[in-house]
Protein backbone atom coordinates (compact mmCIF):
# COMPACT_ATOMS: atom_id res chain seq x y z
CA UNK A 1 0.00 0.00 0.00
CA UNK A 2 1.28 3.19 -0.36
CA UNK A 3 1.18 3.92 3.55
CA UNK A 4 3.11 0.80 3.72
CA UNK A 5 5.55 2.37 1.17
CA UNK A 6 5.80 5.75 2.74
CA UNK A 7 6.63 3.95 6.28
CA UNK A 8 9.69 2.23 4.91
CA UNK A 9 11.03 5.79 4.32
CA UNK A 10 10.38 7.19 7.15
CA UNK A 11 13.58 8.37 9.15
CA UNK A 12 14.11 9.21 12.95
CA UNK A 13 14.46 12.85 12.82
CA UNK A 14 11.90 13.53 16.31
CA UNK A 15 13.21 16.50 18.38
CA UNK A 16 11.22 17.48 21.02
CA UNK A 17 12.16 20.63 22.75
CA UNK A 18 14.78 21.11 20.68
CA UNK A 19 13.50 22.83 17.66
CA UNK A 20 11.98 26.09 16.68
CA UNK A 21 8.74 25.18 15.24
CA UNK A 22 6.11 22.78 14.61
CA UNK A 23 6.46 21.37 11.27
CA UNK A 24 5.18 18.85 9.12
CA UNK A 25 7.08 16.19 6.19
CA UNK A 26 5.77 14.78 2.92
CA UNK A 27 7.44 12.27 1.26
CA UNK A 28 8.69 11.43 -2.27
CA UNK A 29 6.72 12.58 -5.17
CA UNK A 30 5.81 9.69 -6.52
CA UNK A 31 4.37 8.10 -3.60
CA UNK A 32 2.44 11.02 -2.97
CA UNK A 33 0.85 11.12 -6.83
CA UNK A 34 -0.10 7.42 -6.33
CA UNK A 35 -2.21 7.91 -3.24
CA UNK A 36 -4.91 8.41 -5.71
CA UNK A 37 -7.64 9.96 -3.04
CA UNK A 38 -8.57 13.92 -3.78
CA UNK A 39 -9.77 13.48 0.06
CA UNK A 40 -6.22 12.19 1.28
CA UNK A 41 -3.29 13.66 2.10
CA UNK A 42 0.16 11.57 3.65
CA UNK A 43 1.56 13.04 5.85
CA UNK A 44 4.57 12.72 8.20
CA UNK A 45 4.16 14.56 11.74
CA UNK A 46 7.36 15.30 13.08
CA UNK A 47 6.35 17.25 16.20
CA UNK A 48 9.11 20.08 16.82
CA UNK A 49 7.39 22.65 18.79
CA UNK A 50 8.59 25.14 21.65
CA UNK A 51 6.85 25.56 23.86
CA UNK A 52 5.25 22.11 23.67
CA UNK A 53 2.76 22.46 25.96
CA UNK A 54 1.00 25.00 23.52
CA UNK A 55 -0.44 22.50 21.08
CA UNK A 56 -3.65 20.11 21.61
CA UNK A 57 -2.57 16.62 23.26
CA UNK A 58 -2.78 14.58 20.57
CA UNK A 59 -0.69 16.81 18.09
CA UNK A 60 2.40 15.94 20.53
CA UNK A 61 1.97 12.24 21.74
CA UNK A 62 4.27 9.29 20.66
CA UNK A 63 2.12 7.83 18.09
CA UNK A 64 2.04 11.38 16.09
CA UNK A 65 5.61 12.14 16.77
CA UNK A 66 6.78 9.80 14.09
CA UNK A 67 3.91 8.57 11.59
CA UNK A 68 2.73 8.53 8.57
CA UNK A 69 -1.25 9.58 8.15
CA UNK A 70 -3.42 9.27 5.76
CA UNK A 71 -5.42 12.51 6.51
CA UNK A 72 -8.63 12.79 5.21
CA UNK A 73 -10.45 16.50 5.41
CA UNK A 74 -14.00 17.51 7.01
CA UNK A 75 -15.92 20.36 7.36
CA UNK A 76 -18.59 20.44 9.89
CA UNK A 77 -21.19 23.05 10.63
CA UNK A 78 -21.74 23.26 14.18
CA UNK A 79 -23.99 26.21 14.61
CA UNK A 80 -25.35 26.42 18.11
CA UNK A 81 -23.66 23.60 19.71
CA UNK A 82 -20.23 24.30 19.14
CA UNK A 83 -19.71 25.58 22.25
CA UNK A 84 -20.58 22.43 24.23
CA UNK A 85 -18.91 20.57 21.88
CA UNK A 86 -15.45 22.42 21.85
CA UNK A 87 -15.32 22.65 25.47
CA UNK A 88 -16.21 18.36 25.85
CA UNK A 89 -13.70 18.18 23.05
CA UNK A 90 -15.98 16.33 20.76
CA UNK A 91 -18.10 15.77 17.64
CA UNK A 92 -21.69 14.81 18.36
CA UNK A 93 -24.71 14.41 15.77
CA UNK A 94 -27.78 12.11 15.72
CA UNK A 95 -28.17 9.36 13.72
CA UNK A 96 -31.61 10.13 12.15
CA UNK A 97 -33.25 13.41 11.74
CA UNK A 98 -36.30 14.89 13.13
CA UNK A 99 -38.43 13.09 11.03
CA UNK A 100 -36.92 9.82 11.91
CA UNK A 101 -34.88 9.31 8.27
CA UNK A 102 -31.35 9.15 7.69
CA UNK A 103 -29.15 12.59 7.23
CA UNK A 104 -26.32 12.54 4.52
CA UNK A 105 -24.82 14.64 6.97
CA UNK A 106 -24.80 12.68 9.73
CA UNK A 107 -24.07 9.56 7.82
CA UNK A 108 -21.06 11.55 6.70
CA UNK A 109 -19.91 11.36 10.46
CA UNK A 110 -19.30 7.86 10.45
CA UNK A 111 -16.69 8.18 7.37
CA UNK A 112 -14.68 9.88 10.44
CA UNK A 113 -11.30 8.21 11.33
CA UNK A 114 -9.07 8.73 13.59
CA UNK A 115 -5.93 11.66 12.60
CA UNK A 116 -8.56 13.03 10.01
CA UNK A 117 -8.68 16.85 10.06
CA UNK A 118 -11.44 18.67 10.70
CA UNK A 119 -12.74 22.69 10.03
CA UNK A 120 -15.12 23.55 12.74
CA UNK A 121 -17.99 26.29 11.81
CA UNK A 122 -20.46 28.57 13.76
CA UNK A 123 -22.83 30.19 12.15
CA UNK A 124 -20.70 31.23 9.54
CA UNK A 125 -17.54 31.68 11.17
CA UNK A 126 -14.46 29.45 11.19
CA UNK A 127 -13.80 28.64 14.77
CA UNK A 128 -10.79 25.96 14.88
CA UNK A 129 -9.28 23.00 13.38
CA UNK A 130 -8.80 19.66 15.19
CA UNK A 131 -7.90 15.71 14.64
CA UNK A 132 -10.00 13.23 15.02
CA UNK A 133 -9.00 11.16 17.94
CA UNK A 134 -11.07 8.35 17.43
CA UNK A 135 -13.24 6.89 14.74
CA UNK A 136 -16.70 7.58 14.56
CA UNK A 137 -18.63 5.50 17.22
CA UNK A 138 -22.42 5.03 18.41
CA UNK A 139 -22.70 7.75 21.30
CA UNK A 140 -26.08 8.56 23.10
CA UNK A 141 -26.83 12.40 23.10
CA UNK A 142 -23.99 13.98 25.90
CA UNK A 143 -26.33 15.51 28.63
CA UNK A 144 -24.89 18.88 28.25
CA UNK A 145 -26.21 18.56 24.98
CA UNK A 146 -29.72 17.74 26.43
CA UNK A 147 -29.03 20.65 28.64
CA UNK A 148 -28.02 23.15 25.85
CA UNK A 149 -31.11 25.77 25.28
CA UNK A 150 -30.92 24.75 21.24
CA UNK A 151 -34.24 25.25 18.63
CA UNK A 152 -33.63 21.49 17.78
CA UNK A 153 -34.79 18.15 19.71
CA UNK A 154 -32.74 16.04 18.59
CA UNK A 155 -33.21 12.11 18.12
CA UNK A 156 -31.34 10.84 21.63
CA UNK A 157 -28.94 7.84 19.74
CA UNK A 158 -25.98 9.29 17.87
CA UNK A 159 -22.31 9.22 16.68
CA UNK A 160 -19.96 10.85 18.33
CA UNK A 161 -15.66 12.02 17.24
CA UNK A 162 -13.29 12.35 20.18
CA UNK A 163 -11.62 15.30 18.91
CA UNK A 164 -8.47 17.97 19.95
CA UNK A 165 -9.22 21.49 18.98
CA UNK A 166 -6.79 24.02 17.87
CA UNK A 167 -8.81 27.39 18.90
CA UNK A 168 -8.48 30.01 16.21
CA UNK A 169 -7.59 33.47 18.78
CA UNK A 170 -9.66 35.21 15.88
CA UNK A 171 -11.88 33.28 14.35
CA UNK A 172 -12.61 33.28 10.56
CA UNK A 173 -15.57 34.67 8.51
CA UNK A 174 -16.34 32.44 5.80
CA UNK A 175 -19.31 34.16 4.57
CA UNK A 176 -16.89 36.76 3.50
CA UNK A 177 -15.06 34.25 0.67
CA UNK A 178 -18.83 33.95 -0.62
CA UNK A 179 -17.57 34.80 -4.27
CA UNK A 180 -14.62 32.81 -4.27
CA UNK A 181 -16.33 29.90 -2.59
CA UNK A 182 -18.71 30.46 -5.83
CA UNK A 183 -15.52 30.60 -8.88
CA UNK A 184 -14.11 27.90 -7.39
CA UNK A 185 -17.02 25.61 -6.94
CA UNK A 186 -15.94 21.95 -6.24
CA UNK A 187 -19.15 18.93 -5.83
CA UNK A 188 -17.36 17.04 -3.68
CA UNK A 189 -16.62 19.52 -0.89
CA UNK A 190 -18.77 21.75 1.80
CA UNK A 191 -19.67 24.24 -0.07
CA UNK A 192 -22.82 24.79 -2.67
CA UNK A 193 -22.21 26.37 -6.56
CA UNK A 194 -23.45 29.91 -4.86
CA UNK A 195 -20.55 30.01 -2.19
CA UNK A 196 -22.95 29.21 0.78
CA UNK A 197 -21.94 26.14 3.06
CA UNK A 198 -24.18 23.02 2.06
CA UNK A 199 -27.49 22.42 4.43
CA UNK A 200 -25.87 19.13 6.25
CA UNK A 201 -23.96 18.49 9.28
CA UNK A 202 -20.81 16.76 8.38
CA UNK A 203 -19.01 17.27 5.19
CA UNK A 204 -15.89 16.32 3.21
CA UNK A 205 -14.01 19.43 2.27
CA UNK A 206 -12.11 20.02 -0.98
CA UNK A 207 -8.01 20.03 -0.80
CA UNK A 208 -8.22 23.78 -2.33
CA UNK A 209 -10.88 24.65 0.01
CA UNK A 210 -8.81 23.62 2.86
CA UNK A 211 -5.72 25.15 1.39
CA UNK A 212 -7.77 28.51 1.01
CA UNK A 213 -9.37 28.64 4.13
CA UNK A 214 -6.38 28.14 5.94
CA UNK A 215 -4.30 30.12 4.22
CA UNK A 216 -6.73 33.11 5.73
CA UNK A 217 -7.00 31.98 9.14
CA UNK A 218 -3.07 31.47 9.51
CA UNK A 219 -2.79 35.41 8.11
CA UNK A 220 -5.21 36.49 10.71
CA UNK A 221 -3.94 34.89 14.03
CA UNK A 222 -2.33 36.73 16.46
CA UNK A 223 -0.32 34.12 18.44
CA UNK A 224 2.63 33.26 16.62
CA UNK A 225 3.08 29.58 17.33
CA UNK A 226 -1.14 29.08 16.35
CA UNK A 227 -0.22 30.81 13.05
CA UNK A 228 2.50 28.91 13.19
CA UNK A 229 1.10 25.33 13.63
CA UNK A 230 -1.63 26.57 10.67
CA UNK A 231 0.84 27.19 8.20
CA UNK A 232 2.67 23.74 8.76
CA UNK A 233 -0.72 22.13 7.89
CA UNK A 234 -1.62 24.89 5.10
CA UNK A 235 2.13 24.06 3.33
CA UNK A 236 1.13 20.55 2.93
CA UNK A 237 -2.30 21.19 2.09
CA UNK A 238 -0.86 23.52 -0.55
CA UNK A 239 1.63 20.71 -1.78
CA UNK A 240 -0.62 18.52 -2.37
CA UNK A 241 -3.33 20.92 -4.33
CA UNK A 242 -0.15 21.90 -6.57
CA UNK A 243 0.54 18.29 -7.42
CA UNK A 244 -3.48 17.99 -8.53
CA UNK A 245 -3.68 15.07 -5.73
Amino acid sequence: SILAQCKKQVRSVVRLRTAPAFSVHKWQNDIDHRAGNLSHCVFFMNIQTLPLEDFPAIWRTPCYEERCIAMSIFYVFQGETYNEEFSGGYVWSPQLNKSGRKNAGYTMMTQVKKGDLILHNSNGTIMAVSIARTDCYESTQPVELRNANTSINWDNEGYRIDTDYLSFDTPLKITAYKDWLCQHYQKESAFTISGRGKQQYMCRLAPKHAVFILEKAAYIQREQNLKEAIQAILRELFKYHEHGI
